[in-house]
């Protein structure tokens, strides 16, 4: 296996692993019957993903931005993983700066593909998260 096969892996498998990492997170707090932080979390983890593909249909029907979905996906996630589990807020940091790294590395995108994404994606989060209010309250405690 080559260095660039080996890292497309990685690259392939960090967005579905941050999407069963929510599913997981989703699950405990349900089988915990805490219904409210439940609620509260499917409630951000939905309005997270409408955002994400919401800004990739409008950019596709209406204009040709360099969008990317799977940026605005990683940092919709890492953003939702940081707020839940604050005492891993650097760790979800670093992940999402080596993966945007790791696309450009590869080629998968640009730095204009990027930094539009997060021009586009970033305002959106900050509604949300200031509605929904996760906070260290709601977050997993260990």
């Amino acid at each position: 296996m080559t260095l660039y096969a080996a890292l497309d892996a990685i690259a392939d498998s960090f967005n579905p692993g941050l999407g069963l990492l929510a599913v997981a997170h989703l699950l405990l707090i349900s089988v915990n019957r805490q219904w409210q932080r439940a609620g509260i979390y499917l409630a951000t983890l939905l309005a997270l993903t409408t955002v994400i593909y919401g800004l990739m249909a409008v950019d596709r029907n209406l204009f040709d931005f360099p969008y990317s979905t799977h940026s605005a996906f990683a940092v919709c996630f890492c953003t939702l993983h940081a707020a839940y589990m604050p005492r891993f807020k650097l760790l979800w940091t670093g992940l999402l700066v080596c993966y945007l790294g790791l696309i450009l590395f590869q080629g998968y995108h640009s730095w204009l593909d990027i930094a539009v994404t997060l021009i586009l994606v970033i305002p959106f989060n900050a509604i949300i998260f200031k509605l929904l209010k996760p906070t260290r309250a709601l977050s997993y405690q260990e």
